[in-house]
């Protein structure tokens, strides 16, 4: 049975090949594996209305830290969610939402657009850096622990449907660890609301320290609905596999 990819989580496109990386999946799950980046085309409707609910969470959240740091990112086609991971400005996103693109809009703060200069992109492990014009920037901590364990909460921060205001804040579980050794990445299966525009975004621990970034999700096919089944590329991978790959 041929299955495609109906979304990219940047925005939907529909009739693309299907994801790398991702049959071995839908092999086990009748589901169209999905992208989280929303079509820029969608961040532009008026009839979004503003989303001014996580001001309240965000005060009283231990992971309020870590929200400056989370910003939105625009590229070409698509648009999605980034984190800056070092003071001087850079962000690490989804490939898929960087495109061919060498600069991209980098949204910090909810409100300054700054320019990001495409500094490396890992298509097969859908990884990519960006570099912000110097200056000081909040940066939130890459775990250094191992993947998280089985049910160990996780929260999810990001700009889902290119909502305006603020990033929004959803919260899961770990639900699977899944190894890709042929893409050379381990993803992390979570049950927390994803929706397009969510990649590129961090999933967090307990702690605030990346345990991921947003990746895909799966959904319908046929009759057949899929809920609670997203994934994000592991911090394990994105230290050893991307950070420490000659060229950073």
């Amino acid at each position: 049975m041929r299955q495609k990819l109906l979304f990219f989580l940047a925005g939907v496109v529909v009739g693309l090949p299907w994801i790398p990386g991702m049959a071995r999946i839908a092999s086990q799950v009748p589901a169209v594996a999905t992208h989280t980046g929303l079509p820029v085309t969608l961040t532009r409707e008026s009839g979004i209305a503003a989303y001014a609910g996580y001001s309240e969470l965000a005060q009283e959240s231990p992971l309020a830290g870590v929200m400056p740091s989370v910003v939105r990112v625009t590229g070409r086609a698509f648009a999605g969610s980034g984190v800056i991971i070092e003071p001087s400005g850079l962000v690490l996103t989804s490939a898929h939402i960087i495109g061919d693109a060498t600069q991209v809009g980098v949204t910090v703060g909810d409100s300054k657009l700054l320019t990001g200069a495409v500094e490396r992109v890992d298509a097969q492990r859908d990884l990519a850096l960006l570099r912000l014009p110097p200056g000081s920037y909040p940066a939130a901590v890459i775990s250094s622990d191992s993947t998280p364990s089985l049910g160990s909460r996780i929260t999810i921060i990001g700009y889902p449907l290119g909502l305006p205001g603020t990033a929004s804040v959803t919260t899961g579980i770990v639900s699977r660890v899944l190894d890709e050794p042929e893409l050379g990445r381990t993803m992390i299966q979570t049950d927390a609301a994803i929706n397009l525009g969510s990649s590129g975004g961090p999933m967090l621990d307990q702690q605030g320290a990346v345990v991921g970034i947003v990746a895909s999700i799966l959904g319908d096919y046929q009759s057949i609905t899929a809920r609670g089944i997203s994934f994000a590329v592991s911090a394990e991978t994105i230290r050893r596999e991307f950070l420490a790959m000659p060229g950073r």
